[in-house]
């Protein structure tokens, strides 16, 4: 039996298949522009509480990514989207549902996936009290991660690492290589101003100078 199609029915099925991708496109969107715009108030206040619209903001894209995940199973951003939404719940501080998600991304996702979800469960071991595990893996990645992306990270991370745990020389240290790898403006400018802040109180004048003198290259603040 021949079936035929009128340009009706193409018609229609075109516009179910484009909405859906029109969808789906902005679904995603939204959830990773939700996540860098709590990221670009997150770095501002670094060192202090996140402030609540960066929160407001983290729960947008978790609740965003759960639409893509929900709706678009078979997407082939459903890895991406995972790790997304464990970026953001383990700044609302979710570590359990974090670690399961990045559990996820470890077993299925692309090399690039992998090391970053090793990252992520490095931190979360850390604000669950596994500081020395979390110190072990941070190293390995520094040593042996292939992202050029994340190298300012991993240096941050365990900047801030030894600094609760009074290690000074070694956080100072990791704070030198952080804002040495990092790219961002915004992220440099605020390592930069905890460098020199550490600098100064450690009577390192010398470094304190060149710290303040690399706010002002870098920073597009008036105050700063």
């Amino acid at each position: 039996m021949r079936i035929l199609f009128s340009s009706e029915n193409l018609l229609l099925t075109f516009l179910i298949f484009t909405n859906t991708n029109c969808a789906y496109f902005n679904t995603f969107y939204n959830a990773k522009q939700y996540f860098e715009e709590a990221e670009n108030i997150r770095i501002e206040k670094d060192g202090k509480d996140i402030p609540i619209t960066a929160i407001e903001k983290y729960g947008k894209a978790i609740t965003n990514c759960k639409r893509v995940l929900e709706y678009y199973p078979e997407s082939k951003h459903v890895v991406e989207a995972t790790l997304l939404m464990a970026k953001s719940l383990y700044y609302k501080k979710d570590y359990e549902v974090a670690i399961n998600n990045l559990t996820f991304v470890y077993d299925n996702g692309n090399d690039s996936e992998i090391e970053e979800s090793r990252y992520w469960l490095a931190l979360c071991k850390w604000k669950k009290g596994s500081v020395q595990a979390s110190l072990n893996e941070l190293n390995l990645l520094l040593d042996n991660g292939n992202l050029k992306k994340l190298q300012a990270k991993y240096h941050l991370s365990l900047a801030n690492i030894h600094n609760e745990i009074g290690d000074e020389d070694l956080s100072l240290y990791h704070l030198q290589n952080a804002a040495k790898f990092s790219k961002g403006r915004n992220e440099k400018t605020t390592i930069y101003n905890r460098l020199a802040e550490m600098a100064f109180n450690r009577n390192d004048l010398q470094l304190a100078e060149d710290s303040y003198r690399n706010i002002i290259s870098n920073s597009i603040s008036k105050e700063n």
